[in-house]
């Protein structure tokens, strides 16, 4: 997320990657929902209250996320921002592309993958 934060001074200005960017911060928050949730009410309830709830949501938003990001690279690369900053431009993409990862990890299993 540190890249991104650095991105954000530079690219901050363009209103979908700040939204995109609020989205994947949504999406943290929502993995940590996930991974901690609420106890289990009782000592013979196996998982969190909730947990396959919160999951699936995640996981929907997860995907939401990734036309998202089609969306935010057509308009920058429609705008140009590719060919005007293309360093710039990449290390967005290479950042996000990390933070997607992570998250993926975060809500699949290798057997899932």
């Amino acid at each position: 997320m540190n890249s991104l934060l650095e991105i954000i001074k530079h690219e901050g200005s363009r209103p979908r990657l700040r939204h995109f960017l609020d989205q994947i911060k949504q999406m943290k928050k929502l993995l940590i929902r996930v991974r901690y949730g609420s106890y289990p009410s009782s000592p013979f309830q196996e998982e969190p209250c909730g947990y396959k709830h919160l999951l699936k949501e995640a996981r929907h938003k997860y995907q939401s996320l990734w036309n998202l990001y089609e969306e935010v690279m057509r308009i920058m690369i429609e705008g140009k921002v590719c060919k005007s900053n293309p360093t710039s431009f990449i290390k967005l993409d290479q950042a996000i592309c990390e933070e997607m990862k992570q998250i993926h990890q975060s809500l699949y299993t290798p057997e899932e993958s």
